[in-house]
């Protein structure tokens, strides 16, 4: 193990840095930080650090970004990429540019301060081949494509009329078929008739007959009575 253990972590989250720093003050490294690819340029143009711990994805310049430049100056700097992204274009471009490892978020405390251990004390890649029989990238899985399903024609639905309830049959009133004259009834009402005219006729003469009669007994009495009969 080297005498001296000073890291530097470029990650443009703070809370990243914070937590990188207390994992790696714990295993007795000393820690800087930058939050960009320019202030951690900056920084290494000062001080001399054993191991650069560099996230990928940062708004500016990125990781890789950064390791390109780092090379021109530092080509032998010590670096370990570290990203919540991983892909197999970053991975091959990392092990292009001679990083020590390449990590996936989140990063447990025992797995970085390892990391910073080997990287301090290994060599650097000798192309992407012996990392990736260690550890190899998983296959995306590609889901195939739905083919769309051709629409269902809709089945008409018959329209039921609703039956109609059936109505209480009202009854016919019931007329009387007028009762037409007969001949019977002509000629009794005829006969009738002319039994009350010769009634009538005949009553006459009688009811005048008893009226006089009536009279002449009361003037014959009254006569008589004065007469002293």
């Amino acid at each position: 193990m080297v005498a001296t253990k000073r890291v530097l972590v470029l990650d443009d989250e703070d809370v990243v840095c914070r937590s990188y720093e207390r994992v790696l003050n714990n295993a007795g490294f000393e820690v800087a930080k930058a939050n960009n690819g320019k202030q951690a340029l900056e920084n290494l143009e000062h001080n001399d650090y054993d191991v650069m711990f560099a996230d990928l994805r940062m708004p500016g310049m990125d990781g890789l970004q950064v390791v390109r430049e780092l090379r021109q100056t530092r080509p032998n700097m010590k670096v370990i990429v570290v990203t919540g992204y991983p892909s197999q274009d970053t991975l091959q471009e990392a092990a292009r540019l001679g990083v020590m490892d390449y990590l996936t978020k989140p990063v447990a405390p025992g797995v970085l301060t390892q990391a910073a251990m080997e990287a301090m004390t290994g060599a650097a890649w000798q192309g992407t081949a012996p990392y990736l029989a260690a550890n190899p990238m998983p296959t995306p899985v590609v889901e195939p494509e739905a083919k769309p399903v051709p629409p269902v024609a809709a089945i008409p639905v018959p329209v039921v009329e609703p039956v109609a309830a059936p109505q209480p049959a009202v009854a016919a009133p019931v007329v009387a078929p007028a009762k037409q004259p007969g001949l019977v009834g002509a000629t009794v009402r005829l006969a009738g008739g002319l039994v009350m005219s010769l009634a009538y006729v005949m009553f006459l003469p009688l009811a005048g007959f008893f009226v006089m009669l009536g009279l002449g007994g009361k003037a014959l009495i009254k006569k008589l009575g004065k007469k002293g009969v």
